[in-house]
């Protein structure tokens, strides 16, 4: 549709007549006055165009025509058909094709589901996709295809024309629940489901035709009508049915379900027969058929077996207290799947347990007769078989039912313990055995003592030993007894078992005196040192003896050290009678002392305090130190390594001495530096270096923010927060001394500020120097760029231009963490030109060559093109005007020369630099 065209011209009332040349577009030839808008046509490929003539008619006079043309372009079609697809079918491309094959396309789609990847639009070809459809209806997809024919940049859309894509569901079959039958039921019928169940077809087949009788029928679709199952095999059979869904063309998944037919089983079982006592394993049944299962039933739980229970019959015990046999009956049902099966019985028969009464120790002594041992127990018919681990008390090794009596043996002198382990058995069933021990004690090794000689006037004490208690015929024993002839001693010694045995002692008795005998004063001295025993009196020869131990090897007149407190006796013995006598003497020996040097430590720091004690010397000690060193009171060592001796008396004036080494090691002197203190980012991460004397052995560090470390060497800390940081080194030596040190405030965390200040921001080129204050703060190192391809690392530079301009002037402050964390500031500073301008007062144009021109002069300080130099007469008229700085005013005004006299001038330009204008103006005198 065009829009109105509205004719007009210079005079009202004109009529305006038109034709035009392509009736193709505008069916109307020609007309008068307004076109109203019309649909403009083109059946064509190519773009059609109408000239338009208008003839302006007014009071019969005719105007000049007047053309315009009307395009009219063509327009596509396109072609399309509608498209049906299942669920997870592949779509192709789809590509459009209509009356211009120049033509382009878009499309959009009203549906995105109908594609796993939503598809909306696009141009020319709707790409292959994957179909998809997830309801349980059909989705159609309206897809609105526009043609667009571009003819030059005209681009003219063509009719929307619609299609759809249909995407059906795919169907789903529902099976029922599988079936299990006992051969020769029937089944029901069987009716799958499906999302959609009115309009879906099932098709089912079955995989085993034999388990129907007759044969059922191997293929079908939708009810499986009931049919009498079929299993005369030992086996279960298994009908597999698989049912494939359809629905508009669209197949869904396959599904299946089972009819198990099981056939009718037996079970296989065998008798047992065991002692009680015995352990039963577990019994499990058999069968023909695979997967049956088994209910079992004891009728006497006596035995120790369950009362039932299904499969298996756990492991157990038998059991059969009493002493007659015991018989359980076990009943078997089988079973698969449902199906009962035939029933079995076996038995399981216990015999009782024999059991033998116990026997009790027997205790007797070497050589007495032990009665014979007869063996009982709980049944009549019962046996006994005994053996033995010790035959030598007279016992045979093994035999049975009873031991019969003997006389016991031991010629030994330690006891004989035989133990006899009895075994009561009947029937092949063997019963707990009975052990007892038949203990035979040796006899005591008795001692009268040896035959003896007594003098005129001596008694004789009868002792014995080797027993523990003793009955003598003459006196009793330990108790001094005179004789005045020669007499034999018998003793009968009992030991702790009561077993007894006897021994005799002669002793001779004279006439004749014994000798004088005097072993001396009783003595104490301390344990290790040596004591001399020397023997007075009458007798020829001194012999020592102690009374315990039998002999220590003492010499009469030969030092000794006796090693504990005891009695020593003497006896003296007179060569001519024979005759001896004896005196004892004690010797008390004091324990050794060994006393043990101690200290609070025997490894210190510089100035640590050192206690010594001693110990070890009772009762009433004295411990005395060299060094001046006194027992149990502190001092401070000097540093090295010094050896304390140490004395300690007891109260019985026993010593002994020892010694103890105290080394002093001095203490180390913390130091540490680190690789920058100063920081600008975060994390602001510093390494530390112990430099502590001696070596750091280990090292706590706290770095002030709350971290700490135990590193030994270099170590990184990394502050995360703006702040000033104290750090504390504590280093340790190998020894275990110590020293700190802190440095306040050695850690120091702000951003960096760059700043700076210029004594002027403008100097002339004439004196182009600026002196710059560096304001930064916590910057370290500096480094300047004056914008002229120089800088500088001074702290306050001064820096000098050598030519005009701007020039961007820039500090970069650094702080100790590096260029990463640095500022930057900028400033701009202008170097100014010196604008030169020399302009007459007078000038004279008379044509003789000299003078003629009003010229100014500006040699330096405008910007090209920016030049204006005007002149005005007095009235204010401009009269001269240019732009050329090499240009004067010639004193004349639209070609002819103007009156002498006094004219105003102006001068303008710009800064060479900026837009900065500088005006100048004055007067000149014009005479000729």
């Amino acid at each position: 549709m065009t829009s109105a065209i509205n004719f007009f011209g210079d005079y009202p009332g004109t009529n305006f007549n038109w034709t035009h040349s392509n009736n193709a577009i505008y069916s109307t030839t020609s007309g008068t006055g307004d076109i109203n808008p019309f649909t403009v046509g083109n059946g064509t490929n190519t773009s059609q165009v109408s000239i338009f003539t208008v003839t302006p008619e007014l009071n019969g006079c005719i105007g000049q025509d007047s053309s315009f043309s009307i395009t009219a372009h063509p327009i596509a079609s396109v072609n399309v058909n509608n498209f049906e697809y299942c669920h997870n079918d592949i779509v192709p491309d789809i590509n459009f094709t209509g009356n211009n094959p120049s033509a382009t396309y878009t499309w959009t789609n009203s549906n995105p589901t109908i594609s796993v990847t939503p598809i909306i639009n696009g141009t020319n070809t709707v790409p292959s996709f994957t179909a998809s459809n997830l309801s349980l209806i059909n989705q159609i997809g309206t897809f609105m295809v526009v043609p667009m024919l571009q003819t030059g940049s005209y681009n003219c859309p063509g009719d929307t024309v619609p299609f759809t894509i249909t995407v059906k569901p795919i169907p789903t079959a529902i099976p029922p629940a599988n079936i299990i039958l006992c051969g020769g039921l029937p089944t029901p019928n069987i009716v799958w489901g499906g999302n959609m169940a009115d309009s879906t077809t099932f098709n089912w087949s079955h995989s085993n035709t034999s388990v129907g009788n007759p044969p059922v029928i191997q293929n079908g679709f939708d009810t499986l009508f009931t049919f009498t199952t079929n299993n005369t095999s030992a086996l279960v059979i298994v009908d597999s049915i698989t049912v494939t869904p359809t629905l508009n063309g669209c197949t869904g998944q396959d599904t299946m379900m089972t009819i198990t037919v099981n056939p009718t089983t037996i079970v296989n079982t065998i008798n047992d027969t065991v002692c009680a006592g015995e352990y039963i394993d577990s019994i499990t049944f058999t069968s023909p058929n695979p997967g049956t299962s088994y209910t079992w039933n004891a009728t006497n739980v006596s035995i120790g077996i369950d009362t039932n229970g299904m499969d298996t019959i756990p492991g157990f015990t038998a059991v059969n207290t009493g002493t007659i046999i015991q018989v359980c009956n076990i009943i078997v049902t089988p079973d698969i799947g449902g199906c009962g099966g035939i029933n079995d019985t076996f038995q399981i028969v216990v015999r009782p347990m024999p059991i033998v009464n116990p026997t009790s120790d027997q205790d007797l002594c070497a050589n007495d007769s032990i009665n014979g041992i007869y063996f009982t127990g709980n049944m009549p018919g019962n046996t006994y078989i005994w053996s033995t681990n010790n035959t030598s008390i007279g016992l045979n090794l093994s035999g049975n039912d009873s031991i019969p009596a003997y006389a016991v043996i031991n010629s030994g002198i330690t006891t004989e313990t035989a133990t006899v382990v009895v075994s009561p058995e009947l029937n092949g069933c063997f019963g707990i055995n009975d052990t007892f021990d038949i203990v035979v004690y040796p006899l005591p090794q008795v001692s009268a003592g040896n035959d003896t000689l007594l003098c005129f006037g001596q008694p004789y004490t009868p002792i014995g030993s080797g027993a523990a208690s003793y009955a003598w015929n003459i006196g009793n024993n330990g108790v001094p007894y005179f004789i005045n002839d020669t007499t034999s001693f018998i003793v009968i010694g009992t030991d702790t078992n009561l077993c007894q045995n006897s021994d005799t002692v002669i002793v001779n008795y004279i006439l004749d005196p014994p000798p004088i005998v005097n072993a001396g004063s009783d003595s104490a001295i301390c344990d290790g040192f040596p004591i001399t025993l020397t023997a007075t009196g009458n007798a020829n020869l001194y012999v020592w003896e102690n009374l315990t131990p039998p002999s220590l090897g003492v010499v009469d007149g030969v030092p000794f050290v006796p090693p504990y407190t005891n009695d020593y006796v003497v006896i003296g013995y007179d060569a001519s009678t024979g005759c001896y006598n004896s005196d004892t003497v004690q010797i008390i020996v004091h324990p050794f002392i060994s006393i043990t040097a101690n200290a609070n430590a025997t490894a210190l720091c510089e100035n640590d305090m050192l206690t010594l004690w001693g110990s070890g010397a009772t009762p009433i000690a004295v411990y005395t130190w060299d060094n001046g060193v006194t027992d149990s009171v502190g001092f401070i060592p000097q540093v090295g390594t010094e050896t304390y001796t140490l004395i300690g008396t007891d109260g019985n004036n026993c010593s002994d001495t020892t010694d103890i080494t105290i080394t002093v090691n001095p203490n180390p002197t913390a130091d540490f530096v680190t690789n920058m203190n100063i920081g600008g980012c975060l994390p602001f991460c510093p390494t530390f270096t112990d430099m502590s004397s001696p070596g750091s052995a280990s090292v706590q560090w706290f770095f002030g923010d709350g971290t700490t470390s135990n590193q030994l060497g270099d170590v990184i800390n990394c502050y995360d927060d703006y702040g000033t940081y104290d750090v504390t080194l504590i280093t340790t030596t190998l020894e275990g001394c110590s020293d700190s040190l802190t440095i306040p405030n050695i850690i120091n965390v702000e951003p960096v500020i760059a700043a700076f200040s210029s004594d002027y921001l403008e100097q002339p080129i004439a004196n182009p120097v600026f002196e710059f204050t560096n304001e930064s703060v916590n910057g370290v190192t500096f480094v300047w760029d004056f914008g002229d391809g120089s800088g500088s690392s001074i702290i306050h530079p001064t820096h000098s231009y050598n030519d005009i301009g701007f020039y961007e002037v820039m500090l970069v402050a650094i702080p100790q963490d590096g260029v990463p964390c640095a500022d930057t500031a900028t400033m701009l500073v202008k170097i100014n030109d010196e604008v030169i301008l020399y302009v007459p007062n007078t000038f004279t144009p008379d044509g003789d060559g000299l003078n003629d021109i009003f010229l100014p002069i500006v040699t330096a300080g405008f910007r090209d093109g920016t030049y204006e130099f005007r002149i005005y007469n007095r009235w204010g008229e401009q009269i001269f005007i240019t732009e050329d700085p090499t240009f004067g005013w010639d004193g004349t005004y639209l070609g002819s020369p103007v009156q002498d006299g006094t004219y105003t001038w102006t001068i303008l330009f710009k800064d060479p630099l900026d837009n900065g204008k500088f005006p100048f103006n004055g007067h000149v005198n014009l005479i000729r």
